[in-house]
């Protein structure tokens, strides 16, 4: 998803395809997905590292509780692999990686719907925007979906089509990301209602060191679980 207007506009060719720029924009784009990702990590390894620190306490903990914790550990397991395996296999992501495989073209976002996302007991909004394409490969167009935080969508109905352009698998041209919004459409939005792609990153790096504790409380249970069982640990 994206958060920033600022970092898609563009009106030149050459400057949107721009491998440093496209890296800084995948990057941004996945943001939320492997901030989820990491987030799960962290809770499936303190998840474990209680459970071995009951088994080495001798703890009373009944074995159902095992058994019903580890499940719940799944599920967060498969979210947090689900939202890393998201965020590798997007196009713009992948492009950055193999950019023969790529192909660049124009596009325009012809239309955005209001979606609501619900994450735990928290609710909110975000955009879906569609942006239709055209593809070398492909008779007719293509159409796909752009996804954007509601607080930054404020692009006014006669500035629609909005010019943009798009990376394109080769082999599958469905599979599309958007690489850059006309400037001047970007531009037009009064400055208050912009956001600058900066200080998004903060959520993130307290994900990771939330990863760190996480995996060291982890280090620490296996060293207890391994001297009750009589393990010599150095």
């Amino acid at each position: 998803m994206y958060s920033s207007l600022t970092m898609l506009a563009s009106d030149q060719p050459g400057e949107a395809q721009e491998k440093s720029r496209l890296i800084r924009l995948s990057k941004h784009k996945s943001l939320l997905l492997m901030t989820k990702a990491v987030s799960f990590s962290a809770i499936v390894l303190f998840g474990v590292a209680h459970m071995a620190i009951m088994a080495a306490t001798a703890s009373d903990f009944p074995r159902l509780g095992y058994a019903i914790e580890s499940l719940i550990l799944l599920v967060f397991l498969f979210a947090a692999r689900r939202n890393f395996k998201k965020a590798r296999q997007d196009p713009l992501r992948r492009c950055t990686q193999a950019e023969e495989q790529y192909q660049f073209g124009e596009a325009k976002i012809t239309d955005y719907k209001v979606r609501t996302v619900r994450s735990g007991r928290r609710t909110y909004e975000v955009i879906d925007a569609t942006v239709s394409y055209q593809s070398p490969a492909q008779e007719g167009p293509l159409q796909m979906v752009e996804t954007f935080d509601k607080s930054i969508w404020n692009f006014e109905p006669a500035q629609y089509p909005i010019p943009a352009r798009v990376v394109i698998d080769r082999e599958r041209p469905a599979r599309a990301s958007l690489i850059s919004i006309s400037k001047s459409a970007v531009d037009a939005i009064p400055p208050e209602k912009k956001r600058e792609a900066r200080g998004y990153i903060v959520g993130f790096a307290l994900v990771i060191l939330l990863f760190v504790f996480a995996l060291a409380c982890l280090v620490v249970a296996l060293f207890m679980l391994a001297e009750k069982f009589g393990f010599k640990v150095r």
